[in-house]
Order: structure tokens, then C-alpha cells, then sequence
């Protein structure tokens, strides 16, 4: 009797820890289901209404430092304010212009939280969906299209059309239910060491960038045009060659010719958009028929892409990169011999975020980085104060009338040299926060994905999924990893 039940004791552990016994998958495209939820284009409305709200503040905000600071300007140009109302001016100009900041930084996050309030709800209704209709046709996996990036799935198991009948959503062309396919075999390929070897994406990448140029030429060109035509009405301003009804004329035309150059970008980036689209379109119709083709030849149900980040660990042999390259007729230099489906594929999923957020190294990273990031920042206002008091020196000696024509022409070039120093060390600060960020994380996630790798050979897992980048729409929790990697961690 109790060698009975100790044998029972080790069934139940071992059927714990291997694979379940039938796995079978689905997909589905939350956007196009999102995009006919009535809710979705409520909450649209919605934000759109609350962003213009906010929008509109700032730009009246904005409008009244610009009155203030053109009112301050021709104070001083006209010698009608004494040195200290002039500090305190500008004084008060500095607090102005940081105050629009912070809201342009609050208004960001509310914008933000706006958003997850009004989609919480809906996207909740979505998984509600998506997880009924899994459990209805017995699949232990649907996967996102969305997230997916150059995806492959055979049609008869995308869910989109069942996902929509059960939100109540009008469906044109009615589909039979699809069961679970037998059988059911996944592979992967990386599509960004695809295409970066193919010759019409080496076209493609060149086109672009000459078009982004040409652009980019004609923008600055509108800039310095512009910038030359403010200099020149400011000397005639200073020197009086401009009556104020002749004054205020060009200062609209000023205004008029801002907005053009706004909006002239604003364009140049709807034109790049669309120019990109149209280049790399044929590329990826060209790459998707590629794995189609070799899915199809060699038995295979999905085909991911593992250059997304959705995939946390696959096995190499599964690996259809060169066989898509050859179909191609890109030339391998390393020829492998066609994958073959195996016979005993499985699949699990682990929350890499929930894992790495549990990681002693991990906080450790985040307090250097942070250290690093406020002793850049602290350096950065030290300039930026600096540069404000010259300015501000410079604008009581010429209110004072102490300084030469020649001095200031040189003080004011010393000023544009500071702004460049200043652009210039915030593009630094961009680059060694980045190169921090790289030396410190990088070992903690090879840590993290060694541990998972293991755990997927442990129990014989062929591939692992990570749900923390929003790559499954659903996943049985039978085959959730997250606990058994952060115990192979260490982590209590």
C-alpha cells in the first residue's frame, strides 16, 4: 500500500513539472478586433477631447511667455526698465518657461493615464474574449498577430472571426469554428538578420535616406531663411528703421512663416512615413512568401520571429533562417540540412518582467543608473544657470548702454557657442545613459535567460514565450514558467 502510494506521490510531481500531453495553438489579431469595438472608438473620442484640452492651455501658456518675453525685449531695447527690474523680469521669464515645461511633462502623463483608464476596461473585455473562446475550442495557446512582427500561422486557426462573434461584433463572413489541429508543429526565424541581408532592403535603406535628406535640406534651408529674417528685423527694430504699423506687419509675416516651417515638418514626417511603407511593402510581401513557402514545405503550423523579444528561449534545430534565405536565393555560407518537424514539440511562457523585478542585481542597476543620471543632470543645470547669468549680463550692460557694437556682437556669439555646447552635451548625456544601461543590464539578462533556458531543457520545452512583451493573448496556467525561473535564481 505504500509503495502504491509513493509511486502515485512521484506521478502527480512529474506530471507537474513535464509538459502537458496535448498542446495545441491559435492565433488572433487584437487590433482588428480592437478597431470594431464600439468602446475603442469611444474612448478615442474621448482622449482626443481631454488631449485638446490640454493642448490648449499649453499653447495659451506658451503665448503668454512669448508676449512676455517680446515685452521684456523691447524694454530693455528702449532703455524702459532699470537693471534690477530687469532680473527680476527675467527672473520671472526663467520660472515662466520652466512652469510650461512641467506641464508639457504633466500633460504627457495624463494623456497617458487617460489612455489606460479608458482601455483598461476595454482590453480587459478583449482577453475575457479571447480566453472563452480558447477554452471553448481547447487551445492552450493563442498568440497575437500584432506583436508578432513577420508571422506565420496557417488560417484555418486564426481565431479573429469567433473572437469578434463572441463581443457581439457583426461578423460579414461567417467561419466554421476551428478545432485544434493534430499535430500542430512551430519553428522560428530571425527576420531582422533576413532582411538585412537581402539587396532590395540595401536599396531600399539607401532610397530612404536620400529622400529623408532632400527633405531634411529643404527644412533647413526654410530654418535659416527664417532665422536670417528675424535677425534682420530685430537690428531695424533696435536701430528704430521700423515705424510700429510696419513693425507689427512683419512680425505676423514672421508668425505665418514659423507656422509653415512647422508645419512643413510635420509633413516631412507623414512623407517619410509613407515613403517607407512604400519601399519596404514589396520587401515583406517578398520575406512572407518566402517562410510561407517553407513553412508549407516542411510541415510547419506557426513560424515566429525571434528577432521581436517574444521568444525567451527556442530550440536551434528549429531555427528555418537559412532555409528561408536559400529560398530567397540569398547565398548561405554555412548550408543546414532542412529542419524536420519533431515529433514531440512543447511550448510554455514566462513574465521576463516579473522575473528580472526580482532580481537583487536588477535593483542594484536601476540605483547606479539613476545615481549616474542625476549627476548628469546636476552638471547640465550648472550650464544651463551659467548661461543665463551671461545672458542676463549681457542684457543689463546693453540696457546700461555699456557695451560697443563689437563687444556685443561678440558676446552674443559666445552665447550661440554656449547653446551648442549645451546641445551638444545633451546628446552625450543621451549616449552614456544608453552605454550605462548597456553594461549594467546586459549581464543580469543573460542571467535571467540562462535560467530560463535551463528550465525550458529541464522539462523539455522546445520553445518559450515571454508575456510580459504582449506575445500571448492567452496561455494556460499549467504552462506558466515564472515561478520555476525565479526559483532556479534564487529568488524567494
Amino acid at each position: 500500500m505504500m509503495k502504491k502510494i509513493l509511486l502515485l506521490t512521484l506521478a502527480l510531481v512529474f506530471a507537474a513539472a513535464a509538459p502537458a500531453l496535448a498542446q495545441e495553438s491559435a492565433y488572433c489579431n487584437s487590433g482588428a478586433v480592437l478597431a470594431q469595438m464600439p468602446e475603442l472608438k469611444q474612448a478615442d473620442s474621448d482622449l482626443q477631447r481631454f488631449q485638446a484640452q490640454l493642448t490648449n492651455k499649453g499653447e495659451q501658456m506658451a503665448k503668454q511667455f512669448q508676449a512676455n518675453q517680446a515685452e521684456l525685449k523691447r524694454k530693455v531695447e528702449t532703455g524702459q526698465i532699470s537693471r534690477e527690474d530687469m532680473e527680476a523680469a527675467s527672473d520671472a521669464l526663467y520660472r515662466e518657461d520652466k512652469g510650461i515645461k512641467e506641464f508639457e511633462k504633466e500633460a504627457q502623463n495624463k494623456i497617458a493615464a487617460k489612455r489606460e483608464e479608458l482601455l483598461k476596461p476595454i482590453l480587459e473585455k478583449l482577453n475575457t474574449a479571447v480566453r472563452d473562446v480558447a477554452k471553448q475550442l481547447g487551445y492552450a495557446f493563442v498568440f497575437d498577430t500584432r506583436t508578432q512582427g513577420q508571422f506565420y500561422g496557417k488560417e484555418s486557426l486564426d481565431l479573429s472571426e469567433q473572437v469578434k462573434k463572441k463581443l457581439g461584433i457583426q461578423v460579414e463572413t461567417p467561419q466554421k469554428p476551428a478545432g485544434p489541429a493534430l499535430n500542430q508543429r512551430s519553428a522560428h526565424y530571425n527576420a531582422g538578420a533576413l532582411l538585412s541581408r537581402m539587396p532590395e532592403k540595401k536599396q531600399a535603406d539607401s532610397d530612404l535616406q536620400l529622400f529623408r535628406t532632400e527633405l531634411t535640406n529643404k527644412g533647413a534651408q526654410m530654418t535659416m531663411q527664417y532665422q536670417a529674417k528675424v535677425i534682420e528685423f530685430q537690428r531695424k527694430v533696435e536701430y528704430g528703421e521700423l515705424p510700429p504699423v510696419e513693425q507689427q506687419a512683419q512680425q505676423a509675416a514672421l508668425r505665418t512663416e514659423q507656422e509653415g516651417i512647422l508645419k512643413f515638418e510635420a509633413e516631412a514626417k507623414n512623407k517619410i512615413a509613407a515613403k517607407r511603407e512604400e519601399l519596404y511593402g514589396l520587401i515583406l510581401e517578398k520575406l512572407n512568401k518566402a517562410i510561407r513557402d517553407v513553412a508549407n514545405e516542411l510541415g510547419y503550423t506557426f513560424v515566429f520571429d525571434s528577432s521581436t523579444g517574444n521568444l525567451l528561449y527556442a530550440d536551434e534545430s528549429l531555427d528555418l533562417t537559412e532555409q528561408v534565405e536559400k529560398k530567397l536565393g540569398i547565398q548561405v555560407e554555412t548550408p543546414q540540412k532542412p529542419a524536420a518537424p519533431t515529433l514531440d514539440q512543447r511550448s510554455a511562457y514566462c513574465n521576463c518582467k516579473a522575473v528580472l523585478s526580482q532580481m537583487p542585481e536588477m535593483k542594484q542597476a536601476d540605483s547606479d543608473l539613476q545615481r549616474l543620471e542625476t549627476q548628469l543632470t546636476n552638471k547640465g543645470d550648472q550650464m544651463v544657470n551659467q548661461y543665463k547669468a551671461n545672458e542676463g549680463e549681457l542684457q543689463r550692460k546693453v540696457a546700461a548702454g555699456q557695451i560697443s557694437a563689437k563687444d556685443r556682437k561678440a558676446a552674443e556669439a559666445a552665447l550661440n557657442t554656449q547653446i551648442e555646447g549645451l546641445q551638444k552635451y545633451e546628446e552625450e548625456v543621451k549616449n552614456k545613459i544608453a552605454a550605462k544601461r548597456e553594461e549594467l543590464y546586459k549581464p543580469i539578462l543573460e542571467k535571467a535567460n540562462k535560467a530560463i533556458r535551463d528550465v525550458a531543457k529541464e522539462l523539455g520545452y522546445t520553445m518559450v514565450f515571454d508575456t510580459s512583451t504582449n506575445a500571448l493573448l492567452y496561455g494556460d496556467e499549467s504552462l506558466d514558467l515564472t515561478e520555476r525561473v525565479k526559483t532556479k535564481l534564487g529568488i524567494k
